[in-house]
């Protein structure tokens, strides 16, 4: 339960590093933004960073098939929908390159 406990808190550090790299300041022109948290971010990045997440992983097709079906069920009652698209199209990306 602990190393379980360990492995989410460290997920969730990385992902919020990921998020802050993609934090948009300036107005910036041809940039495809995403809201979180009242906090404009880059789409594209993000998906970016995520792919080369998920590809370092070394997950199997069938894990990332899995976590893509929750996103996608999680994404009809999200409060966060443009995240979980965002996420659906990396691992949609990460499938479609195995």
């Amino acid at each position: 339960m602990l190393m379980g406990l360990i492995a989410g808190l460290i997920s969730m550090f990385k992902f919020k590093k990921r998020l802050k790299m993609c934090l948009v300041i300036e107005n910036v022109n041809n940039v495809t933004l995403f809201e979180y948290k009242g906090k404009a971010y880059d789409r594209d990045k993000f998906i970016e960073l995520e792919v080369e997440y998920l590809s370092s992983r070394n997950l199997d097709r069938k894990t990332l098939q899995k976590h893509l079906e929750e996103y996608q069920s999680e994404l009809i009652n999200s409060k966060t929908p443009d995240l979980v698209a965002a996420t659906i199209e990396a691992y949609n990306i990460v499938i479609s390159k195995m």
